[in-house]
């Protein structure tokens, strides 16, 4: 879970395959997403908006510094990583705060 990248050591790409591991460096915006929508489902709303607000920022730099956004993202730095251009579940993050502030889950059936 990306509480925000860098301030957990979990979380860091030192040990991993260089330039990133897609198993235990990236930030993924639709695992977080799915985390966020299920921590306010349990009652968590003030953890999930902050995992839902560190999303929608982490895609808010990454398309104001490159012009686009990217497939996963550095769990130190923020920075993106692979698939310049990528949309796809970054699209998740339009609604994300709004959804959690509102109670609405679009995974609930």
């Amino acid at each position: 879970i990306n509480a925000e990248y860098g301030t957990d050591p979990r979380y860091n790409n030192d040990n991993i395959i260089i330039p990133y591991s897609n198993w235990r460096g990236p930030i993924w915006v639709n695992e977080n997403a799915a985390y966020a929508y299920s921590f306010n489902h349990y009652g968590q709303k003030g953890i999930a908006l902050q995992i839902a607000t560190n999303i929608v920022n982490t895609l808010a730099n990454d398309i104001t510094t490159t012009d686009t956004w990217h497939e996963s993202y550095d769990s130190v730095t923020g920075a993106g990583l692979a698939a310049p251009g990528f949309l796809s579940w970054d699209t998740l993050g339009a609604n994300l705060i709004r959804n959690v502030n509102s109670n609405v889950n679009p995974f609930q059936l």
